[in-house]
C-alpha cells in the first residue's frame, strides 16, 4: 500500500515537471517570436545598408540568371528530341516536298519564328531560287551568290545575320523579312539556303539552333539525290532513259492484277527497228546509239502518260497500254510508225527501203492469254509476221481455229 502512495507521488511530480517545462518551452518560443518581430519590424524602419542592398540585387540577378538557364536547358532538350523525331522522318522519306516541310516544321518548332523562306541552288544558271515561304511553296525569287542576306550565306558559307555587311541589291526583294540566314552544305557543296526573320523570344542560340538544323538538311538532301539516281539506274535503261526489261515485267504484273479486279483490259505493243543491223554496219555504233534515243523519244512524245515504255533489248522496244483495248492500240501503234516513217533521221536514205522504219506487233489482255508472258509471247509472234510480209507495218494478233495461239 505504501508502495501505491509513492509510485503515485512519483508520477505527481514527473507530470507537474513535465507541465513547468512545457510552460517554460512555450513562453521561450513566444519571447523569441515577439523578438524577431520586433526586429523584422525595426527593419522595417530603419533604412538598408548599401552592402545589403547589393547582395538583395545580386540574389535577384543570379535567380534570373538560374531561370534563364533552367529555360535555355529545357529548350536544349525539346530541341534533341524534336530534332532526333525529324531526323528519323528525313531519313526515311524520299518525297522532296516531305523533306522540306519537315526542315520548316524543325525550324518552327525550335527556333519560334513564323518567317521561314528556303532557297534551293539551280547549278544550271547559278541562282538560289525560292521554294518555300513561311507556310506555303514560294514564289518565282531569285539571288545570284552574292546577293543580298541570302546570296552572301550562299557565298561565304556561313550563318550570316542583316547586322552584317554583305551586297544588297536595289531590288523590291531585298525589302525581305529575313534576319538570319544559313547555307545549307554537305562537304562544302552548296545545295541551298535556309532564312530566319524576326523570333519571338530571343535566347541568342538562335544562329547555332539554324546551322544544326542546315547542315541535316544538306546530308538528307545528297542522301535523296543519290538514292533516287540508284532507283533511277535500277529500273531505266543507260542508253534510251526508258524502263528497263525488268521494272517494265514488274510494272505489268500490277497493272494485271488491277485489269482482272476492274475488268479492264491491257494492250501490249512490240516494236522493232527495221534493219537495224545494216544501219550499225554502215554508220557505226556512235550513230546507231543516236537512232536508239531519238527513237526513244519520239516513243515517248506520242505515247499517254499512263503507258509504260520499255526498251526490250537491242533495238526492239515495248509498251503496255492500260485500259486500251488491241483494236484501239493499233491506231497508236500506227501513228507511230508514221512519224518515224517521215521523221529526218540522220543517214535514214541508205536504208534499204530509203528512211528508217519500224515494225510492230499487238496483243491484248486477257482477250489473247490469261498470262502477260503469253501476251508479249503472241504480241512478238505477231510482229514477226510483220517483218516476214515486208516490214514497215503493224500487226494485230489474231485468234485462230487451227490453233490456241493464232498467228
Amino acid at each position: 500500500m505504501e508502495m501505491l502512495q509513492n509510485m503515485r507521488g512519483i508520477l505527481i511530480l514527473l507530470a507537474a515537471g513535465i507541465i513547468m517545462f512545457a510552460v517554460y518551452y512555450a513562453g521561450q518560443v513566444i519571447a523569441r517570436r515577439k523578438i524577431l518581430r520586433e526586429q523584422k519590424e525595426s527593419d522595417v524602419r530603419a533604412p538598408r545598408s548599401r552592402d545589403t542592398i547589393y547582395l538583395e540585387d545580386k540574389i535577384r540577378t543570379l535567380t534570373l540568371q538560374i531561370n534563364n538557364l533552367n529555360e535555355l536547358n529545357t529548350r536544349y532538350f525539346t530541341f534533341s528530341q524534336k530534332l532526333a523525331e525529324a531526323v528519323t522522318h528525313l531519313y526515311s522519306s524520299l518525297i522532296f516536298k516531305e523533306v522540306v516541310s519537315t526542315v520548316v516544321y524543325l525550324v518552327k518548332e525550335i527556333i519560334n519564328t513564323d518567317t521561314i523562306e528556303i532557297y534551293i541552288l539551280d547549278t544550271e544558271k547559278n541562282l538560289l531560287k525560292r521554294i518555300w515561304i513561311d507556310e506555303k511553296p514560294g514564289e518565282e525569287v531569285s539571288y545570284a551568290i552574292g546577293e543580298g542576306l541570302v546570296g552572301s550565306a550562299a557565298r561565304h558559307h556561313m550563318v550570316t545575320t542583316m547586322g552584317e555587311t554583305y551586297r544588297a541589291g536595289s531590288s523590291e526583294k531585298e525589302k525581305t523579312k529575313l534576319r538570319v540566314a544559313a547555307p545549307i552544305l554537305f562537304k562544302d557543296q552548296l545545295l541551298g539556303v535556309i532564312g530566319i526573320g524576326e523570333t519571338r523570344k530571343i535566347t541568342g542560340n538562335e544562329s547555332a539552333f539554324l546551322k544544326i538544323i542546315a547542315d541535316i538538311a544538306g546530308v538528307v538532301l545528297i542522301n535523296q539525290t543519290y538514292i533516287k539516281e540508284w532507283k533511277d539506274e535500277a529500273i531505266t535503261d543507260a542508253l534510251t532513259g526508258l524502263y528497263n526489261r525488268r521494272y517494265f515485267y514488274f510494272m505489268t504484273m500490277k497493272y494485271m492484277e488491277k485489269s482482272m479486279r476492274e475488268d479492264i483490259p491491257i494492250a501490249i505493243c512490240l516494236f522493232d527497228i527495221d534493219n537495224f543491223k545494216h544501219y550499225n554496219d554502215t554508220n557505226g555504233h556512235q550513230e546507231g546509239d543516236r537512232l536508239l534515243k531519238e527513237f526513244s523519244e519520239l516513243l515517248i512524245r506520242f505515247s499517254r502518260k499512263k503507258s509504260i515504255i520499255a526498251r526490250y533489248g537491242g533495238e526492239e522496244f515495248i509498251a503496255m497500254l492500260p485500259e486500251i483495248t488491241k483494236q484501239d492500240a493499233l491506231v497508236y501503234a500506227e501513228r507511230v510508225r508514221e512519224e518515224v516513217a517521215n521523221y529526218p533521221f540522220l543517214h535514214g536514205d541508205k536504208q534499204p527501203l530509203g528512211f528508217v522504219s519500224i515494225s510492230g506487233g499487238i496483243a491484248g489482255f486477257p482477250d489473247d492469254a490469261g498470262t502477260m508472258e503469253k501476251v508479249i509471247h503472241l504480241a512478238d509472234k505477231a510482229l514477226y509476221k510483220a517483218k516476214k510480209e515486208g516490214k514497215n507495218r503493224m500487226t494485230v494478233h489474231q485468234i485462230s481455229l487451227l490453233s490456241e495461239e493464232g498467228v
